[in-house]
């Protein structure tokens, strides 16, 4: 008997006799199922904390030691140390180098897939303008400030303007913003390409595809009505991944970039940093036009040096955690002794088994980069392969993880180091940093990203980075 037939057969007073008949009431059934459901969670909680680990192909690897919390693990530890100080600790006694195997699952690689013209080389030259147009707005905004107090030079929080800035600039170059406007900046991309089909039996995707971040994800919409007639359903996003992609380029498409920044300007206000302040300012200053090329920027040597030196001493992720989707075993750069006393020349992973992966140790290795690996020292890019074991590394940028690497690594890499330039060049042509005097205690505080804060009155603390702007009178 189908369905709708049985249907039709049972009368709303059956159902009231049924449920008047039933010996529990409405309480205690809902009392038994919400007790199976934590009962359920509870017991998935203590099998992947107290079974799981005894079974882990992990267990027998070297580690920190015994557990500082019996639920917790090692996490109470990294929560309350600052960034990496934890993983320095431990890395200190092991030091081996992963070459990282990385899976990929199928949805981020049709999303990838999808994405990646928005990101290729010429589309990030084009999007020059966008870039020169804010850092110039930002420029001025600062020298505004320094002229208004008439004075040689004035404290600024250059994060929160630096953070404007790159915030304006992803907005602009993605044409992207929160997903109630992303909604309708959707629904007004597809009208708009639907009219543009309208007097055609069907129309191709070269005939529709904008270059900017809304084009592709708009275009990647499943649309019936003649849109784009020769798109795969497999290159196609649905709304709700549409709409992630927009927080996702807003997130990790701005913070990033002026938290970076933030920190190099930090850098180079110091005192033992003037020179290569002042050594930047002078090569920025010998291009003539006052908004050179993609290409112009990258041939400048000495900033590119500053911009590769400033991602690897201060990445924006301090680290990064991967799931091995498949049993793995992972060859190390040299061997180790595990818990068992045995020498082992790679590590065993299971699958569903998630790595911590400690950027900034990486990025700082002292057996990769040399002693100085603490340093702000740009020459390092210039004198040649001072650092052979860097191409260990399998970053996806300059032999470092910044932008991690692999099939998941930053999509965004190349918009990050372009905006980057441009807003240097713009910057320090026209305005030196120094430290203020008195220079406030500066701690790093990793709230996903590595943020610089400072210690407030009441115990608080708030993210600020005050320097000292002064204006630099072109020679």
């Amino acid at each position: 008997m189908s369905a709708s037939k049985l249907t039709d057969r049972i009368s709303l007073e059956t159902i009231q006799e049924i449920a008047d008949r039933f010996p529990y009431g409405k309480w205690q059934v809902a009392g038994v199922a919400t007790g199976s459901y934590l009962a359920y969670k509870l017991a998935r909680f203590l099998k992947m904390w107290l079974v799981d680990p005894q079974f882990s192909p992990l267990k027998d690897a070297p580690g920190p030691g015994s557990d500082d919390h019996i639920l917790l693990g090692q996490f109470q530890k990294i929560f309350n140390s600052p960034p990496s100080s934890a993983y320095e600790e431990w890395t200190a006694t092991s030091s081996s180098i992963l070459i990282t195997i990385v899976y990929i699952g199928g949805e981020h690689k049709r999303q990838r897939k999808i994405l990646n013209p928005c990101f290729g080389p010429g589309h990030i030259r084009e999007l020059t303008p966008i870039f020169y147009d804010k850092a110039f707005e930002l420029r001025d905004i600062l020298l505004r400030q320094i002229e208004e107090e008439k004075l040689e030079s004035k404290e600024i929080d250059v994060f929160v303007w630096l953070a404007r800035a790159t915030l304006d600039i992803i907005g602009l170059a993605g044409k992207a913003v929160m997903a109630r406007v992303g909604g309708r900046l959707l629904q007004e991309k597809r009208a708009a390409v639907l009219a543009a089909a309208s007097s055609a039996d069907g129309v191709e995707k070269e005939s529709v595809a904008g270059k900017d971040l809304l084009s592709v994800l708009a275009l990647s919409k499943k649309v019936k009505a003649n849109m784009a007639t020769d798109i795969k359903d497999s290159e196609r996003m649905n709304d709700v991944e549409v709409i992630g992609q927009i927080y996702t380029m807003l997130i990790a498409g701005h913070e990033t970039t002026s938290t970076t920044l933030t920190w190099l300007l930090y850098d180079l206000a110091h005192p033992k940093n003037q020179r290569v302040q002042a050594k930047l300012r002078e090569e920025l200053r010998s291009v003539t036009s006052n908004r050179p090329t993609a290409d112009e920027l990258n041939a400048l040597p000495y900033l590119d040096a500053v911009v590769r030196e400033a991602l690897r001493l201060n990445s924006a992720l301090d680290t990064t955690a991967r799931c091995a989707g498949k049993d793995a075993s992972i060859p190390v750069s040299k061997p180790y002794i595990d818990k068992n006393g045995v020498e082992r020349t790679e590590i065993s992973i299971g699958a569903g088994e998630e790595i911590i992966i400690p950027i900034t140790v990486i990025n700082r290795d002292k057996e990769i980069w040399g002693e100085d690996a603490d340093e702000l020292k740009p020459e390092r890019w210039l004198e040649g392969n001072t650092h052979p074991r860097s191409s260990e590394i399998p970053g996806v940028f300059s032999s470092m993880l910044t932008f991690l690497g692999g099939p998941r690594s930053c999509i965004g890499y190349r918009f990050a180091l372009l905006e980057m330039k441009v807003l240097i060049f713009a910057l320090l042509r026209d305005i030196s940093v120094e430290l203020p005097d008195p220079a406030p205690e500066i701690e790093k505080k990793s709230f996903i990203i590595t943020r610089p804060s400072i210690k407030q009155a009441d115990g608080s603390m708030k993210s600020l980075m005050p320097l000292r702007l002064k204006a630099v009178c072109p020679e």
